[in-house]
C-alpha cells in the first residue's frame, strides 16, 4: 500500500486538492466498463445521460478518461462513449474493437468527436459506417510525412532503453 501511496505523491504532488478531488468522484462516477475482444482487454467509460450518444475517440496516448472534464458536460443530453485504446498490432485489430464496443453496448447511431489520432480513427468510421454517424468533429487530425514517421520510431525506440538519473524507470504517468 504505501508503493501505491508514493506513487501517488509522485504523479500528483503538483495538482491541487480541489482537481485531484474532482478527478477521482469523475472515476468514482463513470468506472470502466471492460471488454475482452480476441484474447485483448479494452476498457471504456459509457456514461448514463440522453438518448442521444456520443463517441469521443481521444488521441494515441491519451485514455477514455482524458476528456473527464467535458465528458459530464454532454450527459445530460448524451450517453458519453470514450475508449481507452489497448496495444493492439494493427489498424484492422483498432476498428474492429472499436466496432465491436458499438455493437455490444447497441449503439447503432452516434455523433463522434475525435481529436488527433481519434480524428483519423473517426474519419474510418464515416467512411465505413456512415449511417452510423450523425454529426463529426475531427480536431487536429493530419499524419506525419514519412520521414517525419520514420525519426520518431527511432527515437521512441532509442528512448525505451535509456537509463533515467536515478536507474529506475519513472512512474507511468510520467
Amino acid at each position: 500500500m504505501r508503493d501505491i501511496n508514493k506513487w501517488r505523491e509522485k504523479c500528483y504532488a503538483n495538482v491541487s486538492v480541489k482537481l485531484y478531488s474532482d478527478l477521482q468522484e469523475f472515476r468514482s462516477r463513470y468506472p470502466y466498463k471492460k471488454i475482452k475482444i480476441d484474447g485483448q482487454e479494452w476498457k471504456y467509460i459509457l456514461t448514463d445521460g440522453g438518448s442521444k450518444v456520443l463517441l469521443m475517440l481521444p488521441g494515441s496516448t491519451a485514455t477514455g478518461e482524458s476528456n473527464w472534464r467535458e465528458i459530464p458536460r454532454f450527459v445530460p443530453e448524451y450517453r458519453v462513449l470514450s475508449i481507452s485504446y489497448p496495444p493492439v498490432k494493427s489498424a484492422e485489430a483498432l476498428f474492429k474493437g472499436i466496432v465491436k464496443i458499438l455493437d455490444t453496448e447497441q449503439i447503432e447511431r452516434m455523433d463522434i468527436f475525435g481529436a488527433s489520432m481519434g480524428a483519423a480513427i473517426a474519419h474510418w468510421l464515416i467512411r465505413n459506417y456512415p449511417k452510423r454517424v450523425g454529426k463529426l468533429v475531427l480536431l487536429s487530425i493530419g499524419m506525419p510525412e514519412a520521414e517525419t514517421a520514420t525519426a520518431l520510431r527511432k527515437a521512441a525506440f532509442t528512448f525505451s532503453f535509456l537509463p533515467t538519473a536515478s536507474g529506475v524507470r519513472p512512474p507511468a504517468c510520467l
